[in-house]
């Protein structure tokens, strides 16, 4: 892998730790509590499939 794209994904990672890190805040959060189950269900499900998207980009760091 090119070194460049391999930096790519390395800032693709940080970036979305970083959301990771923000969402599971929001999800402790009151105004999580307040929003319908409905949207309690999806942010649960985007936040699950975050991290293994994060997962999957390590992975592809490692190997490269």
């Amino acid at each position: 892998m090119a070194p460049e794209v391999k930096d790519r994904l390395v800032d693709e990672a940080s970036a979305l730790y970083e959301k990771i890190g923000k969402l599971a805040l929001f999800l402790q959060s009151e105004d999580f509590n307040g929003l319908s189950s409905e949207n309690q269900e999806l942010l649960n499900k985007q936040y699950q499939l975050m991290l293994e998207y994060h997962q999957v980009l390590l992975q592809r760091i490692k190997i490269n």
